[in-house]
């Protein structure tokens, strides 16, 4: 199998990796904070306490990027692979639209084709 059709799997790594870069950087920032962990750990000489500022939405939503970028190379993967033995990928077998019944999903595609460009 030629590594050519993983092309957008890498891609999704690729994009992934580069939101890691990006949530080192905001965990950098947020880690420089004045009052990010105040007091000693327990069980460190002087026993007391942590705090904990709240991070910031940004890397809430950075988390959540790397999270699906992984899991959409997975697909993307899974899709090759099926691919590969012959078989007929289905379209939304491995994401969310497959828990949602086939009405559901019918309705989805009728809306989709009736508002997509002529």
């Amino acid at each position: 199998m030629a590594e050519s059709v993983f092309v957008s799997a890498l891609a999704k790594l690729d994009r992934a990796d580069a939101h890691v870069e990006e949530l080192r950087g905001l965990l950098l920032d947020y880690m420089r904070q004045p009052d990010v962990v105040t007091g000693t750990m327990a069980g460190a000489p002087r026993t007391g306490h942590v705090t904990f500022l709240p991070v910031t939405p940004m890397v809430q939503v950075v988390i959540g990027d790397i999270a699906h970028n992984l899991r959409s190379a997975l697909e993307h993967v899974t899709w090759q692979l099926v691919l590969a033995n012959g078989g007929r990928p289905k379209l939304g077998a491995g994401g969310t639209s497959s828990r949602s019944s086939p009405r559901s999903r019918q309705r989805l595609l009728r809306s989709v084709r009736t508002r997509a460009p002529a």
